[in-house]
This record gives C-alpha cells, sequence and structure tokens, in this order.
C-alpha cells in the first residue's frame, strides 16, 4: 500500500493555518508525526489481514477526530494492543461525520484522552 503525500500536503497548509474545509488540522509537528506512524501501523496491519483502506481518508479521519472532537492520546494509540488499535482505527472511520469530525453513535476510542 502506497503512502500518500498529500496528508503531509494536508497537515503543512493545517500549520500555517489553513483551514481544509469547515475542520481544525491543527495539531503540534509532534501530534503529525505520531499520526503518520499510527498510519504506518495500519498500513502493516492491513497488509497482515488483507483488508484494504483508503490511506489518505483514514489519516485526515484520524486527524479530524483528534483536533475537532476527541483529542486522542496518540501515543497511547500507537502502542496499544492489536484488538484496542483496531477497535479505534476502524471505529474511526466508521462512525466519523467527516463535515464536523464528531462520533456518532456513542461510539469513544479505547485511546480517547481522558476528559479533564
Amino acid at each position: 500500500m502506497k503512502e500518500s503525500t498529500d496528508f503531509g500536503d494536508s497537515l503543512a497548509n493545517a500549520r500555517k493555518g489553513k483551514k481544509v474545509s469547515n475542520l481544525s488540522f491543527d495539531m503540534s509537528q509532534n501530534d503529525q508525526e505520531l499520526i503518520v506512524q499510527i498510519m504506518r501501523r495500519g498500513v502493516e496491519m492491513a497488509s497482515i489481514y488483507g483488508v484494504e483502506f483508503d490511506y489518505q481518508l483514514a489519516a485526515m479521519d484520524i486527524s479530524a477526530v483528534h483536533c475537532n472532537s476527541c483529542p486522542l492520546n496518540l501515543f497511547a494509540f500507537l502502542t496499544c494492543s492489536n484488538d484496542d488499535f483496531a477497535h479505534d482505527f476502524t471505529g474511526i472511520g466508521r462512525f466519523i461525520d467527516r463535515t464536523t469530525g464528531a462520533l456518532r453513535g456513542g461510539f469513544t476510542p479505547r485511546n480517547a484522552k481522558a476528559k479533564q
């Protein structure tokens, strides 16, 4: 599965303060790097299980959720068990409202940051 460079371009535009649609993608460089690593893990797991997915769409979904509705503990997401990773990775794609970045259907990622 080939990684798209468009995700990096979108994040670069977001870092410059440009909005992509109505969603914010404002995040730290560290968060961007963690999301790229999460995507690499997603590619690896998809390859093992013979599952295809859209790399750019999944990266944007995770970013949109993290920046707009449900901040994620990205390091925990990257390093969690395969079961928890699959739950969050596929659940975000299934339950995201791409116009708002909100999660529908009562879905909460296991690696969501604790509410303060």
